[in-house]
Parts: structure tokens; sequence; C-alpha cells
């Protein structure tokens, strides 16, 4: 008999981005290095040491196994930060 497969979610958030530039910036958009990832942010000005967050959900569906997933964050001026994390479902 094949084991029953379970449905694996994961749901964070990235809170306390801090702005430590000395210039309001703008989160142009968040893209996930897949469909398994569903981003949650505010497109709104980060003014110098302010915060924002972005909400994080990963569904691996059924399927098990190492993974590592990356989130783009596009701000203004083409700047782009990489922020990566790595899950294990068994």
């Amino acid at each position: 008999v094949a084991p029953i497969p379970t449905f694996f979610s994961l749901k964070f958030i990235l809170d306390g981005c801090e702005n430590n530039s000395q210039r309001k910036i703008l989160i142009k958009k968040i893209i996930g290095s897949c469909g398994c990832l569903k981003l949650n942010y505010k497109k709104e000005n980060i003014f110098p040491h302010e915060e924002s967050s972005i909400e994080v959900l990963f569904s691996s569906g059924s399927d098990v196994g190492y993974y590592k997933k990356d989130i783009y964050v596009y701000f203004e001026k083409n700047e782009v930060v990489t922020l990566s994390f790595f899950v294990r479902v068994i």
C-alpha cells in the first residue's frame, strides 16, 4: 500500500526589513523562483530607518525532498536583492 501523500505548506513573514539608507526606497515588485511561492507585500515608499515586511507562503503539494527557493525583490533604479531559503519536506 502506497503512503497517502500529505500537503505541506509553510507561511512565514520576513519582518523588520529596515531601510538603512539615507533615501526613501520603493519595492516595485517581488517575484518568487517558482509557482509554489505566494508573496504578499505593501507597495509603498519605505523611508530611511522605517521597516516593512514580506509575507511568504511556500507550498510543496505532495512532494517531499530538499528545496532551495529564491525571492527576488526589485527596487527602483533596477536594484535587485535575492533572498533565499532552504526547506526539507519529509
